[in-house]
């Protein structure tokens, strides 16, 4: 188990007794008065969980409020200071302890997905990263297991190290390097995973991941969707799109402060400024470098009846920009997956010229990709999941940046063409003949994409 779990079992352990017993031992406050008995064998699974949540809430606020952040945060420290040998990287265990060597990271040979295949898992990843000043090193920022690096990527089996174990939470949110190539923000807080943990915060690493600065709070975050960095001025403005709002630093990632309110997914730096997508279906622009933001003109209603969206670009500054976007969350369904109904449907992929301050809608979701299959027969790569699985990627191979690949549900796709014709690249299962969901053949197959970011 790891160090930083354990701690906030142990702080919840400590809830649980005292809320029973009614005594505390001398170092720790009793709780409040009526803070409710929880009886483990009264209820289990989720009625465990929740009453454990409303014990841990009433003793340190709601599990995603600021109070329980800072008291959790608190407590990681105070018993990081008590006990830095049982820290993970720790150089020597305390006197009686077993000396623990990491084994990871390790492989799943095994994937499960209506059929058992003998492939590796690597479950999902938020971001990879390569560094500019050396393509052998590669970071991967992971959903629930921390940032990875290696500095042998181009060998057959690359050996991977994890920088983040020591880390208050290894749920990954986002991450970006700053003008110096050895430096890296990373996000803390994957949008996808709700549990009471410590999230929603920034560190910062100088020295390519060996080192990293204390945890800095996003107040009031609790997911990291997207970090970007703005260079142009004479230190790094760190751009953070959270659950709550944008969140900009102006120091290099020392202190952080909210610039405007919402739900945001996703930066692209281009001719037009900054560009951030919001999840009611503005886009924002800010030519300030992060400082300030206002909608963008959009004339003609070019993006419209949109919500969540994924912004692409070839490279920061360029003209053409990408929008891969889903619908906005509407009381009534947009479609139907086996019955139930759908409040989020895939909307369009747009397309702007003049850096995202307007927009073309290319009218993909009905089309047919050249080689269809039963689970993908159109270019509706989103299905039944477009608040989570998106991927927009504009390759700067192609100076026209008509080269596109998007990623979605079941298959990822790829255009040559600006998008007027699809060619599935991938498929959620092999075509295994006989089995009742055989389809029609790919022209490559492999297994299921894990899409997040």
């Amino acid at each position: 188990m790891r160090f930083w779990t354990a701690i906030l079992l142990a702080m919840a352990l400590v809830a649980l007794c005292v809320a029973s017993t009614g005594a505390a031992p001398a170092q720790l406050d009793e709780d409040p008065p009526g803070t409710p008995v929880v009886n483990d064998a009264a209820g289990g699974g989720d009625a465990g969980i929740a009453a454990r949540l409303g014990v841990m809430a009433e003793r340190f606020g709601a599990f995603r409020g600021e109070d329980l952040k800072q008291a959790t945060l608190a407590a990681a420290l105070l018993q990081a200071a008590r006990f830095p040998a049982q820290l993970a990287g720790a150089t020597a265990a305390p006197p009686g302890i077993p000396q623990w060597r990491a084994l990871g990271p390790t492989s799943a040979k095994y994937e499960s997905n209506a059929v058992t295949l003998k492939v590796s898992n690597s479950g999902r990843v938020r971001r990879v990263l390569q560094a500019l000043n050396d393509p052998d090193t590669v970071y991967v920022l992971t959903a629930g297991g921390g940032l990875w690096k290696t500095s042998t990527f181009s060998q057959t089996n690359p050996r991977w190290v994890p920088l983040t174990d020591s880390q208050p939470t290894t749920s990954g949110g986002n991450m970006a390097f700053g003008r110096d190539p050895h430096t890296l923000y990373v996000g803390l807080g994957d949008p996808f995973t709700f549990m009471p943990i410590l999230t929603g915060g920034m560190i910062k690493s100088t020295d390519d991941g060996k080192t990293w600065s204390p945890f800095v709070s996003l107040v009031g975050a609790s997911t990291v969707q997207d970090v970007a960095v703005d260079t142009s001025g004479a230190s790094d403005a760190v751009l953070v799109a959270t659950d709550i709002a944008l969140f900009r630093s102006s120091d290099g990632g020392q202190s952080y402060s909210p610039v405007l309110g919402g739900f945001f997914w996703s930066f692209a730096n281009t001719s037009a400024g900054w560009l951030a997508s919001s999840d009611n279906g503005v886009i924002y622009r800010s030519i300030d470098r992060g400082a300030t933001w206002a909608p963008i003109p959009n004339p003609g209603n070019g993006y419209s009846n949109a919500g969540r969206t994924t912004l692409g670009v070839a490279a920061p500054g360029d003209s053409v920009v990408y929008a891969f976007a889903a619908t906005p969350f509407f009381a009534s369904p947009c479609g139907f997956f086996f019955g139930s109904p759908l409040h989020r449907c895939q909307r369009d992929l747009f397309r702007s010229t003049d850096g995202g301050l307007s927009w073309t809608a290319l009218g993909i979701t009905t089309k047919v990709p050249t080689n269809p299959n039963r689970f993908q027969p159109t270019m509706d790569l989103m299905q039944s999941q477009p608040e989570y699985n998106q991927m927009v990627l504009v390759d700067p191979g192609d100076s026209s940046r008509n080269t596109v690949y998007l990623g979605g549900e079941l298959s990822s796709a790829k255009t040559t063409d600006r998008g007027a014709t699809w060619t599935l690249i991938s498929d959620w299962q092999p075509q295994i003949p006989g089995l009742f969901f055989t389809s029609l053949p790919c022209t490559r197959t492999s297994i299921r994409p894990r899409i997040s970011s």
